[in-house]
């Protein structure tokens, strides 16, 4: 049927913006500050993981009784943000990637199809993210790493979201996961939906091919390629 309510559900680190590594670093200096004697887990890659697991792994990785006190880990996160806050402002913003903007701005022009977040960002986390590079105008919903430390739980809670927000369902087969992880793709497959990985974080674009996604791309620039692939060129 044309016109189907379609639903865009984006990754923000990697995919949306490029943070400069502003947010690992502060992570890892308030890691260090609240254990000044852990050594281990700080290569650790943070690409598609969310932010309750990272800490959750960096604990395990340094012998931590800690690693699943959720109340110490929700405190921890708190005080990240609070520091993320401070160093990512509109006047020292994010990046925006290619070919993001145009993307956006044109999706939000045809009305039957929606946008909204899965990431593994702290909700807050999330608003400063895109309220610093100016994004935050197009997303309304999604789900976050403050609402499940399991990527794979998220696109249920953001697509209860959006049903409740935009006002009627969404088929799964107009449900687009668009991220630059190879957990973005595996969220994505292991909730039967569609899935769009872009080449445009750390992650190779053979690393995402392997995980067989519906599409990968090198990055979001070819605004017309991306609406084909989403079956929205017609519109």
């Amino acid at each position: 049927m044309k016109n189907k309510p379609k639903l865009l559900l984006f990754d923000i680190d990697g995919t949306l913006l490029s943070a400069r590594g502003i947010p690992k670093r502060v992570f890892l200096e308030m890691m260090k500050d609240w254990y000044p004697d852990y050594r281990n887990g700080f290569q650790l890659n943070f690409s598609g993981l969310t932010d309750p697991l990272i800490v959750e792994k960096i604990l395990e990785m340094n012998d931590s009784p800690h690693s699943k006190d959720e109340n110490l880990i929700k405190c921890m996160l708190k005080d990240f943000v609070e520091r993320l806050e401070v160093e990512l402002t509109p006047t020292n913003p994010p990046i925006i990637l290619p070919g993001v903007w145009r993307l956006l701005k044109r999706c939000k022009r045809i009305p039957h199809c929606k946008l909204g977040l899965v990431t593994g960002n702290m909700e807050r986390g999330a608003e400063v993210k895109l309220e610093a590079a100016g994004l935050d105008q197009f997303f309304r919903v999604g789900a976050f790493g403050s609402d499940h430390a399991d990527r794979s739980k998220l696109p249920p809670i953001a697509i209860r979201r959006a049903r409740e927000y935009f006002g009627h369902p969404f088929a799964k087969e107009d449900i687009w996961i668009i991220g630059d992880s190879i957990y973005d793709v595996r969220c994505g497959k292991d909730n039967a939906l569609r899935t769009l990985a872009v080449a445009t974080g750390v992650t190779a674009r053979q690393a995402l091919s392997d995980e067989q996604p519906d599409a990968v791309l090198p990055d979001l620039s070819d605004t017309e390629q991306v609406l084909r692939i989403l079956e929205l060129d017609s519109d």
